[in-house]
């Protein structure tokens, strides 16, 4: 299925199609073709080219005040969205809208603001790709945990380290630490110690 021709068809259509809509705009011929057009919305979904709406439409991010970018994070905690697009003007966004996000990150950011003349601010609504798998940082030991303090300040987030994850480091040790878990809410980063 050709991508191309899918976005083509989005860029022209008013508001967000179904995938009804869609195969039906494309005349699709039989049922292996409408697999094929489900398996390459998938596609451009997981790559943030297309965003699937609550109520299953398909469209454009541009055409929904959504912008792709790289997070680029701040040692306060709050990041920049540096936009795919170098038209665009990067993006603040608060540490209470980065929902799970970490430095490095491809995401999907809604504007919130766009008075004229203020700096565009967003939240972060869908994370397409992790940016960091692996951190440098000092490890802080705790009898039954340990948490590793990232030596990026752009990552102001302490990494847990559940006592199983500790292999061997003690306290002040500089680490190398897997990610094995991202944040979500109020939670941490967790990770295992791979490198002492």
């Amino acid at each position: 299925m050709d991508k191309l021709q899918i976005l083509q068809l989005m860029k022209e259509s008013e508001k967000p199609m179904t995938v009804t809509e869609i195969e039906e705009a494309l005349q699709l011929p039989d049922a292996e073709a409408f697999k094929e057009l489900v398996l390459t919305l998938n596609e451009l979904e997981d790559e943030g080219s297309v965003v699937r709406t609550r109520t299953n439409r398909y469209g454009l991010p541009e055409k929904m005040s959504l912008i792709k970018g790289r997070v680029q994070g701040h040692a306060k905690g709050f990041a920049f969205l540096i936009p795919e697009d170098s038209e665009q003007k990067d993006v603040y966004i608060s540490q209470s809208d980065m929902n799970g996000a970490m430095s490095g990150d491809t995401v999907l950011v809604r504007l919130n603001n766009t008075t004229s003349g203020s700096r565009p601010e967003g939240t972060i609504i869908r994370i397409l790709a992790r940016g960091v798998t692996e951190v440098v940082g000092t490890f802080q030991e705790s009898r039954r945990f340990g948490f590793v303090i990232a030596d990026d300040k752009r990552l102001p987030n302490d990494i847990f380290i559940p006592a199983e994850g500790v292999n061997g480091a003690v306290e002040g040790h500089k680490v190398l630490v897997k990610i094995t878990k991202y944040p979500e809410g109020r939670n941490s980063a967790e990770g295992e110690i791979i490198h002492i």
